[in-house]
């Protein structure tokens, strides 16, 4: 009988934090980062087609190599932003959308994921009351 009242076995400050990882993202953010996966792998294939094959010209060729990886590291950066929930780095990202790619869209969406972002890192914290 002493079992029927007795206090719960779970401490809520002992639950485990919510695993901030690929898998944990939803499913437009991961749909998200593949269209910016594929849109970067498709510059980066026809800028190598294109000066393997010749069609850029001698001095063309090194600044498209440099632009291809210019894009693929800014690919990388907004990828671990939004999976790291980087909120900082996020509003980097979206000020970056306005200001040198005049990009407003782009920067709604990167407002919208560094929103989602801070909700998810304050509720996997864990408050002490």
């Amino acid at each position: 009988m002493s079992e029927i009242y007795s206090t719960p076995k779970s401490n809520p400050i002992e639950l485990a934090a919510l695993d901030l990882t690929f898998s944990s993202l939803g499913i437009w953010r991961k749909l998200y980062l593949g269209l910016n996966w594929l849109v970067i792998a498709l510059f980066v294939f026809f800028a190598v087609v294109g000066v393997l094959l010749g069609e850029e010209s001698e001095h063309l060729s090194i600044p498209v190599l440099l632009l291809m990886a210019l894009l693929v590291g800014y690919a990388f950066w907004t990828h671990t932003a939004i999976v790291n929930r980087r909120v900082t780095q996020l509003r980097i990202l979206c000020f970056v959308q306005v200001i040198p790619f005049m990009n407003p869209i782009s920067a709604l969406i990167f407002w919208a994921i560094g929103s989602t972002s801070k909700t998810e890192q304050q509720a996997s914290t864990p408050t002490h009351s």
